[in-house]
This record gives C-alpha cells, sequence and structure tokens, in this order.
C-alpha cells in the first residue's frame, strides 16, 4: 500500500504539472504560445511529452503500475476475508480458548443444551453471525465485518473508476460543432471545428442537426443571462428529436452529448466578381478581431492574384479616438477614429460620447481586403488568416452595414456593398451561430457506478466496527454447567467494554445462575481448565483461534 500511496502522489504531481503547461489537445494555441514565450523548453517538453500530459508513455506506465499494485494489495486481502466469511458457516475446530481481550465465567443450573441456546438466541438478537457449535460445546460470534468489506469495496471501486475513465479515453470522443442558423450539421470527422477521438473510438453515426432558431436573453448590465438553441435531429432524412439546449441541459442523440457552450454572428455575404457569385453564404466570426470585434474569413483562391477578405464584426460598436483610455490597442491599418466595440470601452454605454461620436446603435461589418499567394496547397485554419505570414498585400477596406441600417439612421448609414479589388462584397443579412460543444463518454455509466460504490463503501465505516465472542459451553456431571464468554474488538475497543459489559448482563437475565456460585471473571486458568473438559491440550489452542488473517 505504501508503494501505491507513492504512485498517487506521483500522478498527483503530474496532474498539477499538466495544469501548469498548456495541453495541446485542449488549447493548441496556448501551447504554441508558451512555446514561443520559453523556446528554449521546447526539445524538453517534446520529449518528456509535457504538452500531452495523459497521454504521455511514462503517465500512462505510472498509471499502470498503480493498478497493478493496487490489484495486488486487494486480491491479498480479499482472499483471508472471504475465507473468514465462509469460516462461520462451519464450527470451530476443537482447541482451547484463544487469548481475548475480555473474559467472563457463569455457571447455570439450566441444562448445557438450554444454556447453549438462550446464549445463541441473545447474541443473534444484538445482530451477530453465529457458527455452528462443534462436538465440544464451543461456537463463535462476530459481528462488524461489514466494516471490513466496506474498505474493500471502497478500494475495488477506485480500481473501477479507473477502469471507467479508461474505456472513456479509448473509446470516447471530445469535439466542438459550430452551427449557423439556418443551416444543417452533420456529425462526420469533417465538419467538426476540433476534434479529438479516443485510439479506439468506433466511428461517427453521421446523423444531422438543423439550428431552426438561436435566441440569447441579456441582463441590464449586458451580459448573457440565457442562450437557447432549438435544433431538430434527421436519421436517414427524417426528423427523429427536437431539442431546446441550454446551459447544463444537453441534446443526448447516438451516444453524443451536445452541450452549449458559445455563441457569435455569422453575416452572410455575396461576393461577385466578373458578373458571377464567386461566394455566397454565412461567415463565421469568431472572437479575437481588431477592438473587439469578431473576425472571418472569405478566401478566393480562383482569383488572378489570389484575393482574401478579413470581415470584422462589430455588434455594438462606436468609432472612438484613440485617446480614449483603455482601449484595445490599434491594428494593422487602423487610423486614431476606428471602430471598437461598445463594451470594450471602459464605462461605455449607449448614453456616452467619446469626443463627437456617439454609439451608433447598429452592427457593422468592416471589410478588409488583400491580394497575394493564399497558398491553397497547404493546410491551413479555414477561420483565421494571418496575411503577413502569407505575404499579402493590403489593397482595400470598407464598412457595410445590415438592410435594416438606413431605417434605424434615417439614411445616413446605408452602404450594403463595397467594390474591392475587382470583387463585389454584398451584405445580405446578419445570422447567429452557436458553439457546441460534443462528448461520448462510454466509460460514463462505470465511472457512476464506480463513485456509487465508494459512497457505500465508505459508509460501513463510519458506523461498524469488527468484534467477535468466543463462547463454550462446559456440562459437567453433578456440578452446574459452564458458560465461558469472551470477546476481542479489532476496532475501538473502548465501546467494546462497554458493549462486552452489556452482553454479559443480557446473558445474565437470560440463564438461571447456579446458587452460590453466580458470575466471576475467568482468569487465563479457568480457560485451560475449560479446555481439559474438551480433552483438548493448551498447545492446541492455536487451533481455535479466529480473526483477520
Amino acid at each position: 500500500m505504501r508503494t501505491a500511496l507513492i504512485l498517487l502522489a506521483f500522478l498527483a504531481a503530474a496532474a498539477a504539472l499538466a495544469g501548469l503547461v498548456p495541453q495541446r489537445k485542449n488549447v493548441p494555441d496556448a501551447a504554441d504560445r508558451f512555446l514561443r514565450t520559453v523556446p528554449w523548453l521546447r526539445s524538453l517538453c517534446s520529449r518528456l511529452g509535457l504538452f500531452d500530459v495523459y497521454g504521455s508513455a511514462w503517465f500512462q506506465g505510472v498509471l499502470a503500475a498503480l493498478v497493478l499494485v493496487l490489484l495486488a494489495c486487494l486480491v491479498t486481502r480479499t482472499v483471508p476475508l472471504l475465507r473468514q466469511w465462509r469460516g462461520l458457516r462451519r464450527p470451530p475446530r476443537l482447541a482451547p480458548f484463544p487469548p481475548v481481550g475480555r473474559r467472563t465465567s457463569l455457571a447455570t443450573s439450566a441444562p448445557a443444551g438450554d444454556a447453549m441456546g438462550s446464549t445463541r438466541s441473545m447474541l443473534r438478537r444484538r445482530l451477530y453471525r453465529l457458527s455452528p457449535v462443534n462436538e465440544a460445546g464451543q461456537f463463535v460470534a462476530e459481528r462488524g465485518l461489514a466494516r471490513e468489506a466496506g474498505s474493500l469495496l471502497f478500494h475495488w471501486s477506485f480500481l473501477l473508476l479507473i477502469a471507467g475513465a479508461a474505456v472513456s479515453v479509448g473509446f470516447g470522443f471530445r469535439g466542438q460543432a459550430i452551427v449557423v442558423e439556418g443551416t444543417r450539421w452533420a456529425e462526420d470527422d469533417g465538419s467538426y471545428s476540433f476534434a479529438s477521438p479516443g485510439r479506439f473510438f468506433p466511428g461517427h453515426k453521421g446523423f444531422v442537426i438543423e439550428l431552426e432558431r438561436f435566441d440569447v436573453a441579456y441582463r441590464e448590465d449586458g451580459g448573457p443571462r440565457d442562450f437557447v438553441s432549438q435544433v431538430k435531429v434527421f436519421e436517414d432524412g427524417r426528423p427523429v428529436k427536437e431539442k431546446l439546449i441550454r446551459v447544463n441541459d444537453p441534446l443526448v442523440h447516438g451516444g453524443f452529448k451536445f452541450y452549449q457552450a458559445s455563441y457569435g454572428w455569422a453575416p452572410v455575404v455575396r461576393v461577385m466578381a466578373g458578373g458571377e457569385a464567386v461566394f455566397e453564404g454565412p461567415v463565421v466570426a469568431l472572437p479575437g478581431g481588431p477592438g473587439g470585434s469578431s473576425e472571418g474569413v472569405v478566401r478566393l483562391p480562383g482569383q488572378r492574384p489570389n484575393v482574401a477578405l478579413l470581415l470584422d464584426f462589430y455588434p455594438d460598436p462606436v468609432f472612438a479616438p484613440a485617446s480614449v483610455p483603455g482601449l484595445p490597442p490599434a491594428g494593422p491599418g487602423e487610423g486614431d477614429v476606428r471602430p471598437v466595440n461598445l463594451s470594450d470601452v471602459p464605462g461605455g454605454s449607449a448614453d456616452r460620447s467619446f469626443g463627437n461620436t456617439r454609439p451608433l446603435g447598429i452592427p457593422v461589418l468592416v471589410v478588409r481586403a488583400y491580394e497575394g499567394d493564399l497558398r491553397a496547397d497547404r493546410p491551413q485554419n479555414v477561420s483565421s488568416l494571418d496575411p503577413d505570414a502569407l505575404g499579402l498585400r493590403r489593397v482595400g477596406g470598407d464598412l457595410l452595414v445590415p438592410p435594416e441600417a438606413g431605417d434605424v439612421t434615417s439614411g445616413r448609414l446605408s452602404s450594403r456593398s463595397v467594390d474591392l479589388q475587382g470583387v463585389t462584397v454584398e451584405l445580405l443579412e446578419l445570422r447567429r451561430y452557436t458553439v457546441l460543444a460534443v462528448k461520448a463518454d462510454p466509460g460514463l455509466p462505470v465511472v457512476g457506478l464506480a463513485a456509487a460504490l465508494v459512497m457505500v463503501g465508505l459508509l460501513p465505516s463510519l458506523v461498524s466496527w469488527r468484534r467477535r465472542v468466543w463462547v463454550q459451553v462446559v456440562e459437567r456431571d453433578g456440578e452446574p454447567s459452564m458458560v465461558e464468554f469472551g470477546g476481542l474488538a479489532y476496532q475501538r475497543k473502548e465501546r467494546f467494554d462497554e458493549e462486552f459489559v452489556t452482553l454479559t448482563k443480557r446473558l445474565r437475565q437470560c440463564l438461571p445462575l447456579a446458587g452460590g456460585l453466580g458470575e466471576r471473571e475467568a482468569p487465563e486458568r479457568s480457560v485451560h481448565e475449560a479446555a481439559a473438559h474438551t480433552e483438548q491440550g493448551p498447545g492446541e489452542a492455536a487451533a481455535y483461534r479466529a480473526g483477520p488473517q
């Protein structure tokens, strides 16, 4: 068990290390930033697998060693316990009393058979388990074995917990799905924005989810109070389920759970070139753009030269001067007065002004056009674009507003399309998208069962304690029968002293005491005298011992 504790401490230290070093599976961008910050650690971290601690060979080796150590410890404890449990089904072997903590003797005028029956009935009422009686009138009674069984169940449950976690890691799945309002998303490998299948993941199911509507309710301070995805599930083209997905109220289908994680905006744009539409559809705008905006990308590799459009969406913009304290730093190509989200301005509110500007009250979309080689033959993140890394040249930019902007601003802002470098960009409408965290945990029922068994195994140790009583009724010719009574506690010995007194009182109440003899404490020699009536020698006392092996 000491080895198991050392291994557990090592695993705890590894878990703390995983919290300090960004894990590539969970936060790949943070891991890349960490390497840029401390490049001299790149080689060391890569060799030790510190960017994937839980998947590294050394972590899995330590975990396997812990399982083997626990298994060895539990087997060596479980087998003796089962033997002791079965041992009470057989009468004890003929032998003298073993040395016990408390002993007493009672002389009774009742026949030996009646004394034996009364003693056994009294112990049964006290919830003791009794062994059969042997030829010498000896038997053993025990109570509190549930404590030992509960301790073993507690530790076996930890093995079951590890097994359930291993099933989830090996056969489970983690992913992220982004679905735009009015569109459908298929559960297959290419549809996820992030996917981390287990080594033995059986495969995707191929069902389809349609986001019919997305709603957000806001608090008075502008923060989201509730956001809900209204979805419909299709299998083989037929709708099979409808669900409102809320935080902590996921969609469960096909062994997957879809949790409401986040949301954002997806402007629907049309890009025309040479009189033809080269792109039309929603563009997912992810947080992280300049001035607190959300940024989307449209790539046009068919244009010569290639053209890329960066779309910066501001849901609550204000054109603020750079002199406003606390504003985010200006991005590339931004001037002294630039759009920022009102929520990113310190103390920003709908009735505040900054210089000569006020909040617009409508969302805007800033389009930035770049040209150059997009290197479409290389793997790239479709949701982001780094113009400097690709060597692209900025060729223009302008601002677009949604169709309803003309009514809101009395016609002062109504630009829905812009011509940039031979292409025309038109903002058709604004939609929202939902971000769903997808999980498949086939080992979760096993983990839940193990957690329940941990609690079940823990309870007996709080309310139970193990003790054992040895009883021998000796029938003597012409003399009163003698009841030899002794006991021993393996835990809470001071409480057993009180219980032994209570048992002795109950025994006196159920047995008629012989006149002039009554009850007396039995010294060590009385045990050997009682053993003489069974024709057993003191040297055979070990054959009668019982208790933890």
